[in-house]
Order: C-alpha cells, then sequence, then structure tokens
C-alpha cells in the first residue's frame, strides 16, 4: 500500500498529522502519474485541488 505520508516528506509537501492521524495538506496535492497510488486515507484533507491522473486510484463510476 501506498505511504502518503512517506510521499509527503520525500517530496518536501507542507502537511500536518494531528494527534487522532488526521492528514491535512494546506494547498494542492499532486500525485499525477505516482503509479503506486492505488488508495488514498479516509483521514487525509487537502486545501486545493487533488491530480490523481496516471494513479490507481478508482474515482468511481462518472
Amino acid at each position: 500500500m501506498f505511504d502518503l505520508i512517506k510521499h509527503l516528506v520525500k517530496k518536501n509537501i507542507h502537511h500536518a498529522v494531528s494527534d487522532n492521524g488526521n492528514i491535512t495538506v494546506t494547498h494542492d496535492l499532486d500525485l499525477e502519474d505516482v503509479s503506486e497510488v492505488d488508495a488514498l486515507p479516509d483521514n487525509l484533507n487537502v486545501g486545493g485541488w487533488l491530480d490523481l491522473r496516471g494513479t490507481r486510484v478508482n474515482a468511481g463510476p462518472a
């Protein structure tokens, strides 16, 4: 499974993790073409846009 926190740290993406485990990215989160991404945690909050093009995340029916 994709380790989002490790990716955020490696890419120097500003984020915060609360005491209860909520992950907040204060601005945009660009995960385009990061093929390892197969799911996102339920406790993720993104303050801007989220780009998942080229990932394995299933957006569900249109």
